[in-house]
């Protein structure tokens, strides 16, 4: 069973707004979420670079649009919604 059916449900979701440096973003791991803001955008639009809103350290998550996929992924392999910041961490875990 996948992590969470909210975050199953958000994954699948068309979500391929133009970024912008400054906008929100949130990557969906198993059943938590987290929120990210946009620092820098690639030449070619198809790479973006976040940092996480929590100051955890000073790093970078490198994004790219997946074609195949047809939705943004991290370099973890984590889809990540653009424009939404909803962070979200499971109580159970």
């Amino acid at each position: 069973m996948y992590g969470s059916l909210q975050n199953l449900m958000l994954s699948t979701m068309q979500n391929m707004p133009a970024t912008a440096v400054g906008m929100s973003a949130t990557e969906l791991w198993y059943t938590d979420r987290r929120a990210y803001t946009i620092t820098r955008i690639s030449k070619s639009g198809k790479t973006f670079w976040m940092t996480q809103d929590k100051n955890i350290g000073d790093f970078e998550i490198r994004v790219y649009f997946s074609k195949s996929k047809d939705k943004w992924i991290s370099k973890g392999g984590f889809t990540v919604l653009v424009g939404i910041h909803d962070p979200y961490t499971d109580p159970n875990f």
